[in-house]
């Protein structure tokens, strides 16, 4: 064989594999992007909901019951709020829970009695994350926090 004609099909070969590493590249791009995609989806919904734990003094709402989230949310004992709570210990506008995306956020809106994640207490008016699973006290009600 000449020279010639070996450059020429190694030209061709090295051309053809450099393209097929690239498609093989973009089939990957993809399937992550695609995966990405969908859960993004069911993440940036910021539809989670509040389980009742313990419901304190307040009749209307039973241990187990969960509240749906929006992705902002008032509450307190007022009918003013998003959620209204009949504790006794629950302040008219005690707390805000929103979700901003990636994550909820919980903060105090300078409640009476304060309000716990986790057993620990919540600065006033200092918003904070809170992660799905926790454990959220408000005067005698105790909620968790659900996807």
């Amino acid at each position: 064989m000449e020279w010639n004609t070996i450059l020429f099909a190694a030209r061709w070969a090295f051309i053809g594999l450099f393209y097929f590493v690239l498609l093989l590249l973009l089939f990957g791009v993809y399937r992550e992007m695609s995966g990405r995609t969908n859960r993004d989806q069911m993440v940036t919904s910021g539809q989670g909901g509040l389980r009742v734990l313990q419901s304190g003094s307040d009749k209307t709402v039973k241990a187990g019951k969960i509240i749906p989230l929006k992705n902002e949310n008032r509450i307190g004992a007022d009918s003013g709020n998003d959620i209204v709570l009949g504790d006794k210990y629950v302040s008219g506008y005690h707390a805000s829970l929103k979700w901003d995306g990636s994550g909820w956020w919980l903060e105090d809106l300078n409640s009476k009695n304060g309000t716990k994640v986790n057993q620990m207490v919540c600065q006033p008016r200092r918003p904070q994350a809170v992660r799905t699973g926790s454990r959220i006290s408000m005067g005698d009600m105790i909620f968790e926090l659900l996807d």
